[in-house]
């Protein structure tokens, strides 16, 4: 499912490695870059997190959300709806995938 492919939000802060976007209530979280979700759960400080691993090598968490549209494993495009915000914000943590 495809909705709008930018994040509106009505400011912005530094949160530890993240930054948290003040978003409204109830607001649409859609998909920055194409990839697979590699993970979903409870990550400190953070809440409700899916973390989409991008075709081009880079993480992105999107945190504090309910209402998955998608399971593990499953590609996502960009655009595609991934979920709400919990409260009137979300975390946002783009991440660089580290090869070791």
């Amino acid at each position: 499912m495809r909705f709008n492919d930018i994040i509106n939000y009505s400011s912005k802060e530094k949160y530890d490695n993240s930054y948290k976007l003040i978003v409204g209530n109830d607001y649409t979280v859609n998909v920055l870059k194409p990839g697979i979700v590699v993970f979903i759960g409870e990550k400190d400080n953070l809440g409700n997190t899916v973390i989409v691993q991008g075709n081009d090598g880079v993480d992105i968490w999107y945190s504090n959300l309910v209402n998955f549209e998608y399971g593990m494993y499953d590609y996502v495009s960009k655009g595609d709806i991934l979920g709400l915000n919990k409260d009137d914000y979300f975390y946002l943590t783009p991440l660089h995938w580290a090869v070791k």
